[in-house]
């Protein structure tokens, strides 16, 4: 059992460290959309990779704002099923787990995609 939970525990720790490195990469690129932006004037090869960077910004920004709206719709529904009452104190208790899950999720997503956001400006 433990030898169990050693494996998950190193799997999740790679994924956080996969998920951290594409965050990097995303903002990395964005960065790199900006600066591509300022330079195709002067270079006309570059026109075409500065409209793919802009393609793939716009739809990360996209992706973001898809999954705020997702999140807030799910506490919305959460929040409709506190106010009816009609749950057992089990059930309440697991829907307001549930509630604080998607709302620190929703808090990472927005955070996400002000980062994103801002990494286009500079």
């Amino acid at each position: 059992m433990s030898n169990n939970l050693m494996k998950l525990a190193e799997r999740d720790k790679i994924l956080q460290q996969i998920q951290s490195e594409i965050k990097l990469q995303q903002i990395n690129l964005l960065r790199q959309t900006g600066e591509l932006e300022k330079n195709h004037k002067s270079n006309k090869f570059l026109e075409g990779v500065v409209e793919d960077y802009k393609g793939f910004r716009d739809h990360i920004i996209q992706e973001k704002r898809n999954q705020k709206i997702f999140l807030e719709g799910l506490i919305t529904y959460l929040e409709k099923m506190q106010i009816q009452g009609e749950m057992t104190d089990r059930l309440m208790a697991q829907t307001k787990h549930e509630e604080k899950s998607i709302l620190d999720k929703l808090d990472k997503v927005k955070n996400e995609l002000n980062e994103l956001i801002n990494a286009t400006k500079k």
